[in-house]
């Protein structure tokens, strides 16, 4: 922790914060790497599970597409440009701490996917992936 020092500013409760946009300012330094990384890995297990068919025809209204107790990808909404804005948010019932203490954050995307995009339940993954936030 010694050569985060310069980073990071003690705060009342032994909690700390960061002076650095690179490092998270609501999670104790003694339990972020664990937590997160915690969460970090159960978001790309989630990812990596969301059956196929949820990630292609996605519906027009706002909603839960897929859930499990952790996370849940949700459709927003249509954009003004006709691409569905899809989601992924932390649960509040969340088995793991850190990502109840997220919830109901977005923890990845916002993805967009226009309407008569050719896309693969894969591609959709991989952008996903790519937009994770934690």
């Amino acid at each position: 922790m010694d050569s985060l020092d310069g980073y990071i500013s003690r705060l009342p409760q032994g909690r700390r914060r960061s002076t650095s946009p690179s490092f998270p300012t609501t999670q104790s330094t003694a339990s972020c790497t664990v937590n997160m990384g915690k969460a970090t890995k159960a978001l790309k297990e989630f990812i990596a599970s969301i059956p196929e068919s949820k990630l292609t025809g996605f519906p027009t209204r706002s909603g839960e597409i897929w859930s499990t107790t952790e996370f849940r990808l949700d459709m927003q909404g249509m954009t003004s440009n006709r691409e569905f804005n899809l989601q992924i948010q932390a649960n509040r019932q969340a088995k793991i701490t850190s990502v109840r203490g997220l919830a109901p954050q977005t923890v990845a995307g916002p993805v967009l996917v226009g309407e008569h995009e050719a896309v693969t339940a894969e591609q959709v993954r991989q952008r996903l992936s790519n937009s994770m936030l934690i």
